[in-house]
Formats: C-alpha cells, structure tokens, sequence
C-alpha cells in the first residue's frame, strides 16, 4: 500500500518475535523485506544493510534460494548506487546458484540484472546471451510475464 515506514515498524517486532522463538530463517526473511522497504523509498544505504543482513544468514543456514535471492537483491541496489563492479560479483554468484538449482524465475531476474549491470558499465556486447537466456527461461515456463520482461530488455539492447 506504499507505507514503508509502517511495513518497516511491523517488520522489526517481527524480528523481534522470531528472535525469541531462533527462527533464523524468518529473520533473515524479515530484513529482506526490509530491505525491499528502504529500496522503494530509494534508501538504498539502508536497504544495503537489510540486504547484506538477509545474505549472511542464508550464508550460515545454507539456504541457496535465500543466498541467490539475496545477492540479486544487494546487486540491484548496487546498480543504484553505481557500483557495478561490485553488482556483478554478486550477480554471477546467483547466477551460479540459479544454474546448479535450476531458478528459472529468479535467474531471469538475475540475466536482468546482470544485463543492466553490464550495459552501464558500457559492456552492451554481454548483454544479447543474458536476454536470450531470459527468453529461453520464460519459454521453459510459458510465462507471458517474463517472455514480456525479456523482450522490454531486447527493446533496450537493440536501442542502445
């Protein structure tokens, strides 16, 4: 509903909560929506923290979706604070992740990502493969939602 401070209030007691019961997991669940929070308010800092905060527990539980999530999540807000050097070690490493397990729908987030990443770093040429892996996985799921994403990120290629 576009209240972050409020989601943001809610999401701490639930911290809180799980933190009394060692739902680890949650947590880190809970600061990613954090950080989803301070992102769409454009406290990308902020939601910096919350990310890195999310990773670091699916780092100690071992959680490969939670990792892969997570690091697409700190990528993009990378993205945004114009460090792309950065957003591209963290992306190859969900990508790696989204390979082994097979992520189709969060590998094309991740292909997007990391094709953005690379046409602001003036690498446009990296970007063609990301964009037909993105359409191959829309296509592997018949999903007119990504197949759309996909071929927006082919208008933006070809634009540029």
């Amino acid at each position: 509903m576009g209240d972050y401070d409020l989601a943001i209030e809610y999401y701490k007691k639930s911290i809180e909560l799980y933190e009394q019961t060692g739902s680890k997991s949650n947590i880190g669940r809970m600061y990613n929506n954090m950080g989803v929070a301070f992102k769409n308010q454009e406290k990308y800092e902020e939601a910096l923290e919350y990310y890195e905060d999310a990773l670091k527990i699916g780092r100690e539980l071992n959680n490969e979706t939670n990792i892969m999530s997570a690091n697409t999540n700190v990528a993009n807000v990378l993205n945004e604070l114009k460090r792309f050097e950065e957003a591209q070690t963290y992306l190859l490493e969900a990508i790696e992740i989204g390979e082994r397990n097979k992520s189709k729908k969060q590998l094309i987030t991740a292909y997007s990502c990391l094709g953005t990443t690379y046409s602001r770093l003036g690498q446009v040429e990296k970007c063609l493969p990301l964009y037909e892996k993105m359409l191959q996985s829309a296509e592997d799921m018949n999903s007119d939602k990504f197949r759309m994403s996909a071929y927006h990120k082919f208008y933006e290629y070809y634009y540029q």
